[in-house]
């Protein structure tokens, strides 16, 4: 169990803050990654119902703006390696992300379908663009969020 890791860890000393940061999982960060695998596979029931979940664990919405946009990003740039003729994750994620840096990010990106073109990509970063600009001019932020989410996982997008 999670305590008994957490004990190990600690290991005769009082478990901190800190150590149950290190060592318990974030929820919210797996829920973030079954957003984007939504938006990625264009599957709006799995994509709607993680951005509720992060609601409810009180993620902002330009937070998950953040979030979406950051994944499409790195999409945009795994397509560009790809096409230079580097397909090891690992050293991907090595030149974009760092050397010390996990190639998770990199493999759940390569993993998805590879529908989008670059310039389909470079029209979903101009909308998360537009959707930026409309959250931080007074637009409803949940709202512009939701037409997002529907206009990405729509499946001519």
């Amino acid at each position: 169990s999670e305590l008994e890791k957490l004990s190990l860890y600690a290991y005769k000393r009082p478990i901190t803050a800190q150590d149950v940061r290190a060592m318990v999982s974030d929820a919210s960060e797996e829920k973030s990654w079954t957003l984007t695998d939504g938006l990625g596979r264009r599957n709006p029931r799995q994509a709607m119902h993680a951005l509720r979940e992060l609601r409810r664990d009180d993620q902002k919405p330009l937070q998950l703006l953040a979030t979406i946009s950051n994944q499409y990003r790195l999409i945009l740039q795994v397509k560009a390696y790809q096409q230079r003729g580097l397909r090891d994750p690992k050293l991907i994620a090595a030149e974009l992300l760092g050397e010390k840096r996990s190639s998770f990010p990199v493999e759940k990106a390569l993993a998805l379908p590879s529908q989008s073109s670059f310039e389909a990509l470079t029209a979903i970063l101009g909308r998360l663009l537009e959707a930026d600009m409309a959250m931080k001019s007074g637009a409803d932020q949940d709202t512009e969020l939701d037409l997002l989410v529907a206009e990405l996982t729509q499946r001519g997008s």
